[in-house]
């Protein structure tokens, strides 16, 4: 395959998954990433996504949330050593019936990262939305657990393109 082919096959992916994402209700935002052949960033219903092709892996469409969990950082800074690593360990766990890549950063943690990959030849318009709601999922898990700990009410939420 010649690098012309592998350019429209990423523009041709490119135009579908900005298409795919504003007919789920998502506004789309391009960016330039130099390890990215093609990045977005959408948001609906106050989620907010990333998906992009990484340059070094043409088969391969990438949807990532990344957490920001700074205003959460009495409950990892104020705990004791115990509890603190008690509710990483949950939150982890929580994670990885996700079936997600997933990391941390930060001590006492501050982001978590998440990503779920699709390869060109498994992608279309149905898993592609199966794994943009993995994603959003996991997010609310993650949330959903800091929330009970902060004695929080139980949130509604209902994505904005599941009617």
């Amino acid at each position: 395959m010649t690098n012309a082919n592998v350019d429209e096959k990423a523009e041709e992916r490119k135009e579908l998954i900005k298409r795919w994402l504003g007919s789920l209700g998502f506004t789309v935002d391009e960016y330039r990433n130099p390890n990215a052949v093609f990045g977005f960033g959408a948001k609906a219903g106050g989620d907010q996504i990333g998906v992009y092709q990484p340059i070094d892996q043409p088969d391969l469409v990438v949807i990532t949330a990344r957490l920001d969990l700074r205003a959460y950082s009495e409950l990892f800074s104020n705990r004791r050593n115990s509890n603190r690593k008690s509710l990483l360990w949950e939150l982890m766990a929580a994670l990885l019936d996700t079936n997600l890549a997933f990391d941390r950063e930060g001590d006492p943690v501050q982001w978590v990262n998440l990503s779920e990959h699709i390869y060109s030849d498994g992608l279309t318009k149905d898993r592609f939305a199966q794994a943009i709601l993995k994603v959003q999922l996991a997010v609310r898990r993650i949330f959903l657990v800091l929330d009970r700990e902060m004695k929080k009410p139980v949130p509604v939420w209902r994505p904005p393109y599941v009617r």
